[in-house]
């Protein structure tokens, strides 16, 4: 580092030749500028101007661009030579191809100025790179010819791609680090070529992009929005210029040539008045403001004579340079240093000269000093500013130059930074001068912008702290990086500094540390340093990183950064393949409890109890199990048995909770719902029956032997139409009244209640043949369907041919005899037609169960789907990775128990309608052949009647019978069929006493 106290260096310049003849023009002021005017002349000479380069060049036809912002009082003849992609190596060859287009436009002694532009890319490369090297040696073949032909060079420095380089992303990023390596690319390019025969100068273009881009980023804007001045410096492709970057490379190196002001100056270039302004601006900023100590430009040189012409005379560089009236003296004050002295020093020291300046005249002079030189340094005169010196002696001029300390990069090392003393006679008006050169020491320095201090880590787990480094010297350097680990604060001596460090089970290394290698002046390096734990779930470390430049002795930078151990500990519970809904008493279900790390660690849980049913006796109580970091291990088997005597439909819940191990965290509770299934069972504890009076009646006394409360629904069906019915109790539900009910239910029956209920028959006395009466009950349990009992109670009967009748008094009409033929013949079909119906409307309402079951079983479906985990999309990408798929495995349907189902059926689609129950197939036969032939014989009989009184003209026969042909019907008798002996079964029962009735009995309902 340099010494805090400033250090100032003298030199004494003596005498050492005569001065020589030559005009003297001093520096002019930046600030003294005047638009549209050349710096310091009057009139000027047109300038003739070549642009050499490619698409960048050819764009929107720059050359005629730049012809139009100089003005037409200024003038100049505009040219070019290019071609698509060409770089400076590429011009050089075409310049050396002898007679080609090239070699004789250089050849033209014309020619004022002469700006090259290299291949976009290329110099931005590394220094070492071929493509840099040869453009390098191609510009300097291309400024020597235009030095031999009496022109100046000018390095038209391009721009950054305007989101960086995709096709060369590490060393082009983005725009600003590839706008940094071209603005450094093409200072180098002038350094190497610049001498002391020639001064190569450069049009800072690219950097009054960088003015655009870095205005609006100050604004708070995004320079990158397509709404921006600086996206749309670019043409589509990001690179190219737009008219709008072309006008702003005109203007810049308009500036950079004449030293004029850009801002105002009318032209006919198609840019509105604002934008045109904004890049009037930007070139003046760029290049009269914002470049000083890093380009100097030729308007700044002691003997500018204007852009045309000429420009900078050859003896721009020399020293002792007189100037005087040709009709006055002979030049006789001259400054006695060597010509173009360059002096090295450090930054940050007051440098200072001391140097002669002698009288020649035979007269004594009064004499005026002056000193002028890099825009921004300080500086002050150490002897008088006027003095006198008389003839044929000298005297001293003592001075000192603050030279800046270097800040972000500047001053650069290496670069000639120009000064002039000039001194002024009083008596003739006679001038010289010494003009000499600073370059300013290697300064190495590294700083440490951004780090990252703290890094929390799981166990056994690795992360990285990103650390960015600037080199803030004047020239590029490389950089190293150490770690070192602490302890107490200080260096620990067991473990040394180095790149990569194991101590106390960690592991730090550096990554990315290769950028390092060349970090240019003012670039930014990001490395990391990364940091793997220990497999334990406590412990920390801390670390000094240290940044030295390996070319320099400046002392290393550094920063302290840590890495600590963090044990998060979380897990969940996850349960499969069970199922407690509607089960059995007496059965049990079962399956498997599983707990997952979703820790960052591995780590134990225990699983414990947290609730249970009483009637679910003795589940698992607890399970300590251990997991690995994001593993699964089955926690428990369990297997829920349910007590024979609990209740249907009990619910209830059996609740497990997750805690870790050694501790009172819960993380985790699994519900498992339990719901008990009814079991449907019906006795018949009592059945009487009677058959006295001509009526069969039947009281039945059945229980409710299930596990919870059910319903029944009673079917009768009796095989004869006479007067019938059932009587239910009175909390039955039934449609109609009692004569002729068939049917009716009851619900809410309880476990082990007698049930009460009877049915009858009148046992038929106008049947036309003997027979048996058949009356079957059907009991059905409301919550299974499909349960039943039955029971069928008979009783016989004597047809009319077989009863006593009454002797013969004449023909009459026995109405009532009519009647109840009629009747009896409805009923023997009527009976029938209401089965049917009753059949009808039980299969609807059974539909319409069956139905809304299927919903039930949809959603059952649901929230077993929705109890499962989801297939995550890494196990199948593991099976496609480890080549070809699983069998495809059918899902099981959910099964519904048939309890779940009956209790489902009754709870939503209410009670079942009565249906009938099919007749013995012999005994229906035999019924169906005897009401066959009965009907036939009644019929006869009837139409025999009617025959009668049609003779007796009591009643007309219909017109259409009349033409029939009478003929005799026989009459004849069926014999009754009894294969399997049912009338022998009949019996006759006596009705119960009172004493064995219950209190549903309904002895005392209807008349037995």
């Amino acid at each position: 580092m340099v010494d805090a106290s400033p250090k100032v260096i003298s030199i004494v310049a003596l005498l050492l030749f005569s001065p020589l003849s030559l005009t003297i023009i001093p520096f002019a002021d930046a600030d003294s500028r005047n638009q549209g005017s050349s710096q310091g002349q009057g009139e000027v000479a047109a300038a003739d101007i070549l642009l050499v380069g490619n698409s960048y060049t050819q764009s929107n036809n720059l050359a005629s661009l730049l012809s139009q912002v100089i003005s037409a009082n200024e003038g100049a003849n505009t040219s070019e030579l290019t071609g698509g992609g060409m770089r400076l190596d590429q011009h050089a060859n075409q310049m050396n191809t002898a007679g080609g287009q090239w070699d004789t436009t250089l050849d033209n002694n014309d020619l004022d100025w002469v700006m090259f532009q290299d291949q976009s890319q290329v110099p931005g490369f590394p220094r070492t790179s071929q493509y840099w090297q040869d453009s390098l040696a191609g510009l300097d073949d291309l400024t020597a010819r235009v030095e031999q032909i009496g022109g100046e060079s000018v390095l038209f420095m391009t721009w950054g791609y305007r989101e960086g380089d995709s096709s060369n992303t590490l060393r082009y990023p983005d725009y600003r680090t590839m706008q940094h390596h071209l603005r450094d690319g093409y200072v180098d390019y002038r350094d190497n070529t610049s001498n002391a025969l020639r001064t190569v100068w450069v049009a800072p273009v690219g950097l009054a992009y960088e003015h655009i881009y870095d205005d609006i980023i100050a604004s708070g804007e995004n320079p990158l929005a397509s709404t921006s001045l600086f996206w749309n410096l670019y043409s589509s492709d990001g690179a190219h210029p737009s008219l709008t970057g072309s006008y702003l490379t005109a203007c810049v190196m308009y500036a950079t040539i004449y030293g004029n002001n850009t801002v105002g100056n009318s032209d006919g270039v198609s840019i509105d008045t604002a934008t045109k302004l904004s890049l009037q601006q930007a070139a003046d900023a760029t290049v009269f403001n914002e470049t000083s100590g890093l380009l100097t430009y030729p308007w700044m040189a002691a003997n500018w004579s204007g852009p045309g012409d000429g420009g900078v005379a050859e003896e721009s560089n020399s020293s002792g340079n007189e100037s005087g009236d040709s009709t006055d003296l002979e030049p006789y004050l001259s400054f006695g240093a060597n010509p173009n002295s360059s002096f090295s020093v450090v930054a940050g020291t007051a440098f200072r000269l001391t140097v002669n300046i002698s009288n020649n005249a035979s007269f004594n002079d009064n004499v005026s000093v002056a000193l002028t030189g890099a825009i921004g340094w300080n500086h002050y005169f150490d002897s008088p500013l006027i003095f006198s010196v008389d003839s044929n002696s000298l005297e001293w001029v003592d001075f000192t130059i603050q030279v800046p300390e270097v800040v972000d990069g500047l001053p650069l090392a290496g670069l000639q930074h120009q000064w002039s003393l000039s001194a002024e006679s009083f008596t003739s008006n006679h001038s010289t001068w010494w003009n000499f050169s600073i370059v300013v020491k290697q300064h190495h320095e590294i700083m440490i912008i951004e780090s990252g201090e703290n890094l929390t880590l799981a166990p056994n787990s690795n992360d990285r702290i990103a650390i960015t480094i600037r080199n803030i010297g004047n020239i590029p350097t490389k950089a190293a990086v150490k770690l070192q680990v602490l302890l107490n604060g200080t260096a620990d001596v067991n473990h040394p500094a180095a790149e990569r460090v194991e101590a106390y089970g960690w592991t730090v290394a550096l990554f990315n540390n290769y950028q390092m290698d060349w970090v240019n002046v003012g670039e930014e390096i990001t490395f990391e340093v990364g940091l793997l734990s220990p497999p334990v779930v406590s412990g920390e470390i801390t670390i000094e990183v240290m940044v030295r430049n390996v070319w320099g002795v400046e002392r290393a930078k550094s920063t302290v950064i840590s890495g600590g151990i963090e044990w998060l500990r979380n897990g969940s519970i996850s349960a499969e393949d069970f199922s407690c809904f509607r089960i059995d008493p007496g059965e049990s279900c079962s399956g498997e409890i599983a707990v997952v790390n979703t820790g960052n660690f591995d780590d134990s849980f225990v699983l414990e109890l947290v609730e249970s049913p009483e009637w679910v006796p003795n589940p698992i109580q607890s399970s300590e199990v251990s997991v690995p970091l994001g593993g699964t291990s089955t926690a428990m088997t369990y297997e829920l048995a349910i007590k024979s005597s609990t209740p249907a439909f009990s619910t209830g819940k059996v609740i497990y909770q997750l805690r870790l191990e050694n501790s009172q965290t819960i993380v985790d509770t699994l519900e498992i719902d339990i719901e008990v299934a009814p079991v449907v069972e019906w006795e018949i504890l009592e059945i009487t029956q009677d058959a006295q009076n001509g009526r069969l009646s039947v009281q039945y006394v059945i229980s409710n032997i299930g596990n919870g409360l059910d319903g029944i629904t009673v079917v009768m069906v009796v095989s004869h139409g006479p007067e019938q019915g059932l009587i239910p109790p009175e909390e039955a539900e039934y449609d109609g009244e009692l004569l002729g009910l068939h049917s009716f239910s009851q619900n809410n029956i309880a476990i082990g209640e007698r049930y009460t209920f009877r049915a009858w028959t009148d046992i038929p006395v106008d049947e036309p043949e003997n027979g048996t009466i058949w009356l079957d009950m059907t009991m059905r349990s409301t919550l299974e369907p499909d349960f039943s009992l039955f029971h069928s109670a008979n009783a016989t009967f004597i047809g009319l041919p077989y009863q006593p009748r009454a002797t013969d008094e004449g023909f009459t009409i026995d109405w009532e005899e009519l009647r109840s033929s009629v009747v009896n013949a409805w009923n023997s079909y009527a009976y029938t037609l209401m089965a049917v119906t009753i059949a009808g409307i039980s299969i609807h309402l059974a539909l319409k169960r069956r139905l809304k079951m299927n919903q039930q079983q949809r959603e059952e479906k649901e929230k077993y789907a929705q109890s499962t985990t989801p297939e995550q999309p890494e196990g199948w990408l593991q099976r496609f990775a480890d080549g070809g798929e699983d069998p495809v495995v059918i899902p099981q349907s959910p099964e519904v128990s048939k309890e779940a189902f009956v209790a489902g059926f009754r709870n939503t689609g209410g009670q079942p309608s009565p249906s009938s129950e099919p007749v013995e197939k012999e005994l229906f036969g035999a019924a169906a052949t005897v009401l066959d032939h009965h009907d036939g014989e009644r019929m006869s009989r009837v139409l025999e009647d009617v025959s009668e009184l049609i003779d007796e003209r009591v009643v007309t026969p219909h017109p259409a019978n009349v033409e029939l042909t009478a003929i005799d019907v026989g009459t004849g008798r069926t014999q009754r069929k009894d294969p399997r002996g049912l009338m022998a079964k009949s019996e006759n029962i006596p009705l119960p006493s009172k004493e064995n009735r219950t209190e549903k009995d309904l002895d005392g309902e209807l008349d037995l």
